[in-house]
C-alpha cells in the first residue's frame, strides 16, 4: 500500500464527489487553493472549500488513478540559470581559495566540494549553508530538507560541522525554490498566466528579500511598536499584476549595503548583481508577449508593450 493524497472537496458542508489522487501534497494543495478562490455559488451563495487527505492506495490496482509528480520546469530553469549562480557561484563551480581551502561556505576535501555553514549575509541573521539557505532555529536543534528533482524528500541532521555536498545543496535550494514560489503565487494575484521568465523573477524576490517583497510585513516603528506595512516592492509588484513593462523597468532594481542617515534618508546603496539577470529576463518576456499577441483572432493588436494590458481591436 502506497499513501497518497486525495483532494476533498465541499460545498458548504455537503462533499462533493472527488476521485484526484495525488503522488505529491503539494500538488494537491495547489489544486485545494485553486478550488477556494473560486466565487461562491450564485444560487446558494455557498462558497467551496477543499483538503487534502492522506489514505493508502494499491497503486496495482488498474482502477486506481493517481496524478504522479512531473519535472517543475520552471523551478528547474530558476536554479540552473540564476538561483545557484547568483547565490554562490564559487560552489556551483567549486573554486576554493588556494590559501584558506575555504571561501564563502564552500570547501575542498580530498578533492570534494562541500557546502559548510557560513555567517550569514545581509538582513539575514545567524548562518547560511549553500545556496543562501537561512539555517532556522528550528533546523539548528533538527534536520534540513531536501527535495530532489524527482520531488523525493529526505532529510539530513544539522549540526555546525555539516557538509553537503554540491548535489545536496542543490536540493536543498529546490525544496526552498519551492516554498518561495507557492509564497509568490499567494501574493501575485496572477501569477499562474504570467510568462515563465516573470515567474522566475517573482520567486527570486520572494526567496531573496523574503515574503515582506509582495506581502504585508510587520516590523518595530521607532516608537518600538509593532505596526504592518506595506510590501517592500509594491510598485513592483503592480506592475508584474499589469503586465506593465515600463514599470517593471523602472521599479525592478534591488540594493545591498544600503545607508541613511539620521532622518532615514538613503545617502548611499550598491546595486545587487541579480539586477542584470533580473531584467534580462523581464524582456525576454517582453518579447514573448509581443510575438504572442502580435496577431490574435479579431485582427491586429493595438497597445504599446511597455503599458498595462494590451487592448484588441
Amino acid at each position: 500500500m502506497t499513501t497518497v493524497f486525495l483532494l476533498m472537496i465541499y460545498l458548504g458542508r455537503a462533499q462533493q464527489e472527488s476521485s484526484m489522487m495525488f503522488a505529491d501534497i503539494n500538488r494537491c494543495k495547489y489544486f485545494a487553493a485553486r478550488v477556494m478562490k473560486q466565487p461562491a455559488n450564485p444560487q446558494t451563495k455557498q462558497r467551496y472549500t477543499a483538503i487534502c487527505r492522506p489514505v493508502e492506495v494499491d497503486l496495482s490496482n488498474p482502477k486506481v488513478r493517481v496524478y504522479k509528480w512531473k519535472v517543475d520546469k520552471m523551478i528547474e530553469r530558476y536554479l540552473n540559470e540564476f538561483l545557484l549562480e547568483e547565490e554562490n557561484d564559487k560552489l556551483l563551480t567549486g573554486t576554493v581559495d588556494d590559501v584558506s581551502k575555504k571561501n564563502a561556505g564552500v570547501t575542498k576535501i580530498d578533492d570534494i566540494i562541500y557546502a559548510v555553514p557560513y555567517k550569514a549575509t545581509g538582513k539575514a541573521k545567524g548562518k547560511e549553508i549553500g545556496y543562501g539557505h537561512v539555517v532556522t532555529p528550528e533546523e539548528e536543534d533538527g534536520f534540513l530538507t531536501f527535495r530532489t528533482k524527482d520531488n523525493e524528500v529526505y532529510t539530513i541532521d544539522y549540526s555546525d560541522d555539516i557538509k553537503l555536498t554540491q548535489t545536496q545543496a542543490k536540493d536543498l535550494a529546490r525544496n526552498d525554490a519551492i516554498k518561495h514560489r507557492d509564497s509568490a503565487r499567494e501574493a501575485i494575484k496572477n501569477f499562474d498566466s504570467l510568462p515563465e521568465e516573470l515567474k522566475i523573477v517573482a520567486t527570486d524576490y520572494d526567496y531573496n528579500i523574503g515574503p515582506g517583497a509582495f506581502k504585508n510585513r510587520r516590523v518595530k516603528n521607532t516608537n518600538n511598536e509593532i505596526v504592518t506595512i506595506g510590501p517592500e516592492y509594491k510598485n513592483f509588484k503592480k506592475a508584474l499584476e499589469n503586465l506593465d513593462f515600463g514599470g517593471m523597468m523602472e521599479e525592478y532594481k534591488r540594493y545591498t549595503n544600503v545607508k541613511r542617515d539620521k532622518d532615514n534618508n538613503v545617502i548611499s546603496k550598491d546595486e545587487m548583481d541579480r539586477n542584470e539577470p533580473t531584467a534580462d529576463l523581464i524582456n525576454q518576456a517582453r518579447g514573448k508577449i509581443i510575438d504572442m499577441l502580435s496577431y490574435k483572432k479579431g485582427g491586429m493588436v493595438s497597445r504599446d508593450p511597455y503599458k498595462r494590458q494590451p487592448r484588441f481591436i
